[in-house]
């Protein structure tokens, strides 16, 4: 299904990748990875993608790949990808690509989309993985999980909502009762609720990834319960000193819960291809992708 004759390359080269591409699959029959290294300008990219393309099409399109690349070239990734769909691909292929996604909070959300509108291609950048927690909506699903069904944080939990704006700096929390709304319904429901409430704010997608929720079973949330007994019960004369301090404390809490969250996730994809890998040969570098 893929042909990588095309008029910006002599068939000669164009042959040479599809073979390159074609022993590229074989081992990786055998071998859990393979390092393709070229020149520039030999087409690897290419090569690269009819890869990626003919892994979708052996797996039947169910989950999707992954390509993951420097910040630097984000951008560069897409449009060969437009190019190369066009030129190298029938017709009609039907295939979708994302990004780049520069935060692994939109790539959970990508990976829960249903069958019919998931995205085959995800170009990821590097980091994306360990970067801070900027999502509200994934914020606020950790800090409901670390007050449910605890007693001695039922205080907490209504200084959580009173207060949300401020602790997740985001004014679309300001409404107390809308807050309150979202933390006694399970993080599943989160899109109706809120569309419930914002029907001229309305969410497109569910806010939080399913995957995260199951992870979140296996985490350790004991530092942000630890954080959120800083959060003030009512407004006072330091009423904003104490707010900034437990922000900063909740922020630290909530960013090593979402790496451990990702350490405990259980998703499996098919390919990963790993652009510009000699940045990243120094084992612990590349651990620091992940």
């Amino acid at each position: 299904r893929v042909d990588l004759r095309n008029d910006r390359v002599s068939n000669e080269d164009a042959d040479r990748q599809s073979l390159t591409a074609e022993e590229i699959l074989r081992r990786l029959d055998d071998q859990p990875g393979v390092v393709l290294a070229d020149e520039v300008g030999m087409g690897k990219t290419y090569v690269a993608l009819a890869v990626a393309v003919s892994v979708l099409d052996a797996t039947k399109r169910k989950r999707p790949v992954i390509v993951m690349v420097p910040p630097a070239v984000a951008e560069k990734w897409p449009t060969e990808w437009a190019v190369f769909a066009e030129r190298c691909l029938q017709p009609g292929h039907g295939l979708r690509a994302a990004g780049p996604v520069r935060r692994g909070s939109d790539l959970l959300k990508l990976l829960d989309d249903p069958a019919a509108t998931r995205r085959h291609l995800i170009f990821l950048t590097h980091g994306a993985l360990t970067s801070s927690l900027t999502d509200p909506f994934v914020r606020l699903a950790l800090l409901r999980q670390a007050t449910l069904r605890r007693t001695e944080l039922v205080n907490r939990r209504r200084s959580l909502a009173r207060f949300a704006d401020s602790l997740l700096g985001d004014r679309r929390f300001a409404n107390e009762h809308l807050v309150e709304a979202l933390l006694d319904a399970p993080p599943a429901r989160w899109q109706e609720v809120w569309n419930r409430w914002r029907p001229h704010q309305p969410l497109a997608d569910d806010p939080v990834p399913f995957a995260l929720l199951g992870a979140l079973r296996q985490v350790d949330l004991s530092l942000l319960r630890d954080a959120l007994a800083q959060v003030p019960a009512h407004r006072s004369q330091h009423f904003q000193a104490r707010v900034r301090r437990a922000r900063r404390q909740l922020n630290a809490a909530l960013n090593s819960t979402w790496t451990a969250s990702l350490g405990a996730l259980d998703v499996r994809l098919p390919l990963l291809v790993l652009d510009e890998a000699h940045h990243v040969r120094n084992q612990t570098r590349l651990a620091r992708l992940f």
